[in-house]
């Protein structure tokens, strides 16, 4: 079976999951967007909370950089170690 006979016999599922697929991508980023103007309402022109929620995107800015750091280290120290 080939990649478009793949397709053919599956058209209706792959149609089905990829609407599906779109339609949480809408939905979170529509939660998101919602979540981030309602935080930048209440953060504007205050100090404290404005400090706040400026530290908190920071720390969750820097988790996915930490965490693909420590994926990529042991890769790359063994690659020092055969040299």
């Amino acid at each position: 079976m080939n990649l478009w006979d793949y397709i053919e016999d599956r058209w209706d599922l792959i149609v089905f999951e990829t609407v599906q697929h779109a339609s949480m991508v809408a939905q979170c980023v529509l939660v998101a967007a919602v979540l981030g103007v309602l935080i930048g309402v209440a953060t504007y022109r205050r100090p404290r909370p404005s400090a706040f929620a400026t530290a908190a995107a920071g720390v969750v800015f820097t988790i996915p950089s930490l965490a693909m750091l420590g994926l990529l280290i042991p890769r790359s120290a063994s690659g020092w170690r055969r040299a």
